[in-house]
Parts: structure tokens; sequence; C-alpha cells
């Protein structure tokens, strides 16, 4: 279990673009006034992968994207990304992999909590999606995460959702 997010992490690490790291990057933090944009709550922001929040943009269960919408973002990211700074495109995506994953798995524990602890009811509604995004990631980590693989399975079988 514990070798197995050590593994997550490292994955996530290795080869990340350190930068500032918002850290709860989703579209319900940016707020638009006409043609400007605004980023909010990043209290919790620090130096990280700056993966972590282009994965949180990207799978965030509010906007919903397309694996090709993401696609399309993530090269256009990828794109921004070499004028400023030399970037290999798979170091950054295996590293934005393992962002994507970590960040699914906070998504999820959030929503979770939001449900039934501080009894907000309306966040159950993203944990279907959530869940399946988790699974669809796990799987293209072929047999790396096999405890967490087994863990997303039950949940799935427990809320009654198609894998």
């Amino acid at each position: 279990g514990l070798r197995q997010f050590e593994q997550l992490a490292d994955g996530a690490l290795r080869f990340g673009q350190m930068g500032f790291m918002h850290r709860d990057l989703q579209s319900r933090n940016i707020m638009l006034t006409g043609d400007r944009f605004y980023f909010i709550d990043f209290q919790g922001g620090r130096i990280g992968p700056v993966q972590y929040d282009l994965a949180s943009l990207l799978i965030d269960p509010y906007a919903g994207l397309t694996s090709e919408e993401q696609e399309h973002l993530l090269g256009y990211a990828l794109q921004q990304l070499a004028v400023q700074r030399p970037i290999d495109a798979a170091s950054f995506r295996r590293a934005l992999s393992g962002c994507a994953l970590s960040r699914n798995l906070q998504v999820l524990g959030a929503f979770g909590f939001l449900t039934t602890v501080k009894g907000k009811s309306r966040f159950a509604r993203y944990i279907p999606a959530a869940l399946r995004g988790l699974a669809g990631r796990l799987a293209t980590f072929e047999e790396r995460f096999p405890k967490l693989q087994r863990v997303v399975l039950a949940a799935h079988e427990k809320l009654g959702i198609k894998p």
C-alpha cells in the first residue's frame, strides 16, 4: 500500500516542472471580468510541479472536458510552455499523469468528506464521474497500483457505478 503511494509521488515529482502550484486550480477558482481573468482561492499555493495545476484543470469534474478536449488543451499548454523554457514533452506528460492520478484521489476524498461529514449532498453527484476518471487513469498505469485498483473496483461495485 504505502509503496504504491511512494511510486505515485515519485512519478509526479521526478519529471515535474517546478514552479508556483495553486493546488486547487479548477474552473470555480477562475473568475472572469470583461476580458480579464483572475485566479482566486490560492492560499494553499506553494512551489511544486506545475503539472498538478494543469491536471487539475483538465480533469476538473465541474467542467467535464472530454478526453479529446483534454488532449487538445494539453497540446496547447505544452506549446506555450516550450516558448518559455525547454521541456521534454514525454517527461512532462509522465509527470502530468502522476499528478492527474494524485489530483483525482484528492478530489474524490474531498467529495466524500463534503458529502458524508459536512452533509453537503450536492457534491455526491460528481463522485461517479470522478471515480470513472480515476479507473480510466489507473488503467493507463497498467498494474503499477494493484491495491488502489482493487479499492476503486470495490467502490464502483458498492456505488453501483459501471467502470
